[in-house]
Order: C-alpha cells, then sequence, then structure tokens
C-alpha cells in the first residue's frame, strides 16, 4: 500500500535471488518495503512465456488472498514469492495480473510514496519518489502470449512503478 510522502531512501536494498517459481510457502505474504529487491534469474522472456502462463491461476489466487488478509489494492510478485515480474491489482471487483510491464512514458506529476506494511500496521519511515500518477506501460496480459498496451492510473500506476522498483535493473533491461 502507498502513502503521498516526501523523504528519500536511505540504505540501498538487498537483493534476493529465487531459486524456484514461488520461492514462499503457499499461505505467505512478505510486504515490500524497499529493502529487499528480486535479482533477474527468472526475468526473460522465455521463462516468462513458458512459467507464467502454466502459474497464473495459483499466481492470482495467492495475489488475492494477500490482498484480502492485509486489506490493500496492490500486490507484488515479489510479495507472494513469485520469481517473474507482475504486478497485481484489482480492477472491476477482480484480481488482475500485469506481467513484465515495460514503461513507455510517463507525466510529469511525480509524487513521493511511503509503504504501507499491513503486519505491523505502519508507514515505512523513508519515502520512494518521482512516481507518476499516469503511465503508459506495454506488458504481457493474462491469456495472451503478446504484448498489450494501455494507460494506467492513480494506484494501479503506483503498483506498476512499485514493481519496477521491487527487481533490480539487470532484470528490466533483460526484459526490453
Amino acid at each position: 500500500m502507498l502513502s503521498v510522502f516526501s523523504d528519500t531512501l536511505t540504505e540501498p536494498p538487498k537483493i534476493f535471488s529465487p531459486a524456484s517459481i514461488f520461492s514462499t510457502p503457499i499461505n505467505q505474504c512478505s510486504f515490500f518495503d524497499g529493502s529487499l529487491v528480486y535479482d533477474e534469474s527468472l526475468c526473460s522472456h522465455f521463462s516468462i512465456s513458458r512459467l507464467y502462463h502454466a502459474n497464473h491461476a495459483e499466481a492470482v489466487r495467492r495475489a488475492s488472498e494477500c490482498a484480502e488478509k492485509a486489506e490493500v489494492e496492490c500486490v507484488l510478485s515479489t510479495e507472494i514469492g513469485l520469481g517473474f515480474p507482475t504486478a497485481f491489482f484489482f480492477e472491476d471487483g477482480s484480481m488482475r495480473a500485469v506481467v513484465a510491464p515495460q514503461l513507455l512514458d510517463r507525466d510529469v506529476q511525480n509524487v513521493s510514496l511511503r509503504l504501507y506494511d499491513p503486519d505491523s500496521r505502519r508507514y515505512s519511515s523513508t519515502a520512494m519518489n518521482d512516481f507518476s500518477r499516469e503511465i503508459r506501460a506495454e506488458f504481457l496480459g493474462e491469456s495472451s502470449r503478446h504484448p498489450i498496451t494501455e494507460i494506467f492510473n492513480g494506484s494501479a500506476a503506483y503498483c506498476i512503478q512499485l514493481l519496477r522498483r521491487a527487481y533490480t535493473p539487470r532484470c528490466w533491461s533483460s526484459l526490453e
């Protein structure tokens, strides 16, 4: 969950390398606080095209459970232990997955956001800067192997941009 704020992240995050598609137990949600990021281990078009579609239903189920339990709108793949980059958020009453989003352009109205930890029910003491209120992204859809381009606003846009911070830059460069 995100909140508008203005500070800067002071410590570099630790890097995690997933050993499998799902690296956490089934009912565990590990909410992103900016201190741990995933590496590029499963950030390839081959991994995503072959593995995501086979694991889509389980990923959406896990993301839905975490979102409902924590009462949040956005769940990142890292939070459910999914090894490749996917943002999950509610749209029209159901959980939507945006896989490996590439940002095409952003608006100029940037905001700073603080992360909310549903477990401790507290906001982080540091903020992440330069989130756009509206983005245009190209991504893989839930049932297609072809890229989709779409404009996202508000919490969906923030969720996708937060996902981009939850993985190393090497991950994104290998996908773009």
